[in-house]
This record gives C-alpha cells, sequence and structure tokens, in this order.
C-alpha cells in the first residue's frame, strides 16, 4: 500500500498565482477609478481580504486533508475542505491511466492521474512529479499483470 499526499509546491504556486491577479485587479481597480470613486479602496480591501481568506485558511485546509491510498486492491482519494469527499476504486475495474504532468510539473506540482473504469473517473490531483510516476507505474503494473 502506498499513501501520497498532494504537493507543497503546487499550494505555493496556487498562492502565488493568486496574488498576481489579485494584484492586477487591484491596479485594475486604482487605475478606473471614476468608476469606484472615493470606494476604490475599500473594494480593494475586500479583494484583498478573500484573497487572505483562501490563502491561510481554505487552501492550506485542502492541502491538510487531502490524501490518496493505492493499493493492490483499491484507490482511495480522499479531499474537501469544508466537506470531506472520499472516492473509492477496487483496483480490478480499472481500464486506464492517464498521466498529465505539466510543462513545469516538476517545480509547480500540477500534475495529475486520471483513473478511468467502466462508468467513472477519478482525478488525482496535485500531486509531484515523483509520485505521479511512481504510481502511475504502481497500477499500470497491476494492470498488465491482470490481462
Amino acid at each position: 500500500m502506498k499513501k501520497y499526499k498532494p504537493s507543497k509546491r503546487a499550494a505555493v504556486f496556487i498562492y502565488l498565482l493568486l496574488t498576481v491577479v489579485l494584484a492586477l485587479i487591484t491596479g485594475a481597480i486604482f487605475a478606473l477609478t471614476p468608476l469606484f470613486g472615493k470606494y476604490d479602496i475599500y473594494v480593494a480591501a475586500v479583494y484583498w481580504l478573500l484573497h487572505a481568506f483562501f490563502s491561510c485558511i481554505m487552501i492550506p485546509i485542502y492541502f491538510r486533508q487531502s490524501s490518496i491510498t493505492v493499493s493492490d486492491s483499491e484507490i482511495i482519494h480522499t479531499s474537501g475542505m469544508l466537506t470531506m469527499k472520499s472516492e473509492y476504486m477496487p483496483i480490478n475495474s480499472v481500464k486506464s491511466v492517464t498521466t498529465i504532468i505539466t510543462p513545469f510539473g516538476g517545480l509547480t506540482g500540477l500534475n495529475f492521474i486520471i483513473i478511468n473504469a467502466l462508468g467513472s473517473r477519478i482525478i488525482l490531483s496535485f500531486m509531484c512529479k515523483k509520485d505521479c510516476l511512481e504510481a502511475t507505474k504502481y497500477v499500470n503494473n497491476i494492470i498488465s499483470r491482470r490481462s
């Protein structure tokens, strides 16, 4: 049985991406001051408070509660922010495995595995590149032994 956690690099990349997007939005708000009048600082503050909420509370909760377990008999993916979602797939029902490694996947942690079965699909997200390749190889070996 192998247990995987989401890559911390993916969380950092999401933080940085949110910050850059928010800085662009803030710049646009101040550039469009005639539309907002004297309330532009309040509108920007609301956006920054939302950013702080997601960056400090929601994203860490998601990454802390997510886990992936791959064994000889099953695949279990548990994730969620406020509500927990657990996906279970017996390994004998797996028909194909697709690995998505983004161009800078080693740096960003934005790598995914899509496990397909008849009528269902599990997406294992935010895995580091090494774990992604290891899990794919493990599941492919089980599938190839079966046939």
